[in-house]
């Protein structure tokens, strides 16, 4: 299995079609945190979906899960945004991590 880093955008996207279209498994390993937006496509704004991109970070940080859950409060899905915030807590149980007030 191959894993792309580092390789973002259309770019990352062409690669991965590339290589899935060659036959060859690919884990794009996505570096989120820090990255604001104000809103998601609607062809994939559930949070299960998002959740899934979350998933993917090498690395687990709290600003992705709580910038996914405000943008997906502020389009009006307080239950995805409540999804989102139930699987950071999950993660910060699982790893132990203390977030920083």
């Amino acid at each position: 299995m191959l894993v792309i880093t580092g390789i973002t955008g259309n770019v990352g996207g062409e690669v991965a079609r590339n290589l899935l279209a060659a036959g060859r498994p690919v884990r794009a390993v996505v570096k989120l945190d820090g990255l604001v937006y104000a809103r998601i496509s609607e062809s994939a704004a559930d949070a299960k979906t998002r959740l899934g991109w979350l998933s993917r970070m090498n690395r687990f940080t709290l600003q992705p899960y709580q910038q996914l859950a405000k943008v997906l409060r502020e389009a009006g899905d307080a239950s995805g945004s409540g999804q989102v915030l139930f699987e950071m807590e999950d993660q910060l149980r699982r790893q132990k991590v203390r977030p920083c007030t």
